[in-house]
């Protein structure tokens, strides 16, 4: 009987233990640790979070904005900024299309040239700000300090976007500014390349570049749109935007934007002569044909396009893919159809480097549409010591005959217009 009094005995303690833990109010019970508290901690906001016990560092001083060094000195690209003469970069607020500022004065060099002091003529053209970019494109206003070059004396800008257009590569709309040391107030030399319509680059200046830069010119390549992406119509529109960024902007550089000169090879010399002759593309920039002192043309057979390709030379793989396409432009790229009587057409030298095929008979027919226009005109036939290639890659060359023949020509028009309508010579080798 005595162990079943016993357990009988546990058995009403350990009940009595359940009652009373039942009775007991819940604040008493003894909590359950829970063991996604801290998760659900991490996922709540931030201001639910506790703080972060790592001390804030404080703010770093914004730096001083200073001057830069020479321009010269400096070899990476600025970014856009007031324009300034070329020996300095300063931070400043960034122009707008519609207010180019004017470039800092500066004191003109003890050595330059008796005609880059000379009076520029009256600005014809409209202002900066009451002129826009054609349709379709934003002209920059960028400039890009020079920097020295292989030339002793001449710095170079080089890659500076003139006008920024869609589905485009930015180095197919830019150009490269050759310029003297000290210089103010000099003549521009815009140099159009050559190469078809479909190739060439503003990079490979031969000569021409030392030459001019070195004699007190700004010496400027440009690039253009090439064949297939764009067609003559497309490129002369590129260059027309090109001599619309260089007189509003070459003023930075030392050149003068009212004393432009234009210079083209091959198929350059073509759209250069289109540029020239056919007011619309200057127009649609704001500026019209008188913006250009003069032009020098080398050798290019598509003066009149039509002509040339109703000849067996039109049939050339030069010609054919540009023309052919769509003979009904024809007229429409051949500059001497635009030539016409009170234009403001610029004086014209033409170069003839090829005896043979059509570039004698175009250059003839320009020259003499030009003329019956009351056009300044002159021909330089230099066919028995260049050809087509080595007119354009010796061009610069100081004992060049027909380097000769640009140099007397531009300062003939920079010293006022030529008298008369112009003529034709042929040169010989120099001795």
């Amino acid at each position: 009987m005595r162990p079943t009094l016993s357990g009988l005995l546990c058995i009403v303690i350990v009940g009595l233990s359940a009652v009373i833990g039942a009775m007991m109010p819940i604040s008493a019970r003894p909590a359950a640790t829970p063991p996604v508290v801290r998760l659900a901690a991490a996922a709540q906001p931030d201001a639910m979070l506790e703080p972060d016990p790592t001390p804030a560092l404080p703010p770093t001083p914004a730096p001083t904005e200073t001057p830069g060094p020479t321009a010269t000195l400096i070899p990476s690209p600025a970014p856009t900024a007031t324009f300034l003469p070329p020996t300095v970069v300063a931070a400043g607020p960034q122009p707008t299309a519609a207010s180019y500022p004017p470039p800092v004065a500066a004191a003109p060099s003890p050595t330059l040239a008796a005609d880059a002091l000379r009076p520029a003529a009256p600005d014809p053209q409209p202002t900066p700000a009451a002129r826009a970019p054609s349709s379709g494109s934003t002209r920059r206003t960028s400039y890009r300090p020079p920097i020295p070059t292989a030339i002793p004396g001449v710095s170079i800008a080089a890659d500076i976007p003139y006008v920024e257009r869609k589905d485009c590569d930015q180095r197919q709309t830019s150009l490269d500014v050759y310029l003297p040391a000290g210089g103010r107030g000099l003549p521009v030399l815009i140099y159009v390349h050559g190469g078809g319509w479909s190739g060439g680059d503003k990079g490979p200046v031969g000569a021409k570049a030392a030459y001019f830069a070195t004699r007190r010119f700004v010496f400027v390549s440009i690039n253009y749109r090439l064949i297939p992406t764009a067609w003559p119509t497309d490129q002369a529109a590129d260059i027309a935007e090109a001599v619309a960024w260089i007189r509003d902007n070459i003023a930075a550089y030392g050149g003068d934007g009212v004393r432009l000169f234009m210079l083209g090879h091959s198929a350059g010399a073509h759209l250069t002569a289109l540029v020239a002759s056919d007011e619309t593309y200057l127009r649609r920039t704001g500026l019209d044909l008188t913006a250009l002192r003069g032009v020098i043309l080398l050798d290019s057979a598509a003066y009149d396009v039509e002509q040339l390709m109703r000849s067996p030379e039109g049939q050339l793989d030069v010609f054919r893919p540009v023309f052919q396409r769509d003979p009904a432009q024809w007229p429409q790229v051949s500059p001497r159809a635009h030539v016409a009587p009170g234009k403001n057409i610029p004086p014209h030298l033409l170069l003839l480097a090829t005896a043979s095929g059509q570039r004698r008979p175009a250059a003839e027919g320009l020259a003499r549409a030009l003329r019956d226009a009351g056009v300044y005109a002159h021909i330089a036939d230099v066919s028995a010591f260049r050809d087509h290639h080595s007119i354009n890659e010796e061009l610069g060359r100081p004992d060049d005959a027909a380097t000769t023949v640009v140099q007397t020509f531009i300062e003939r028009v920079l010293a006022g217009a030529p008298a008369g309508l112009g003529s034709a010579e042929r040169l010989s080798p120099g001795p």
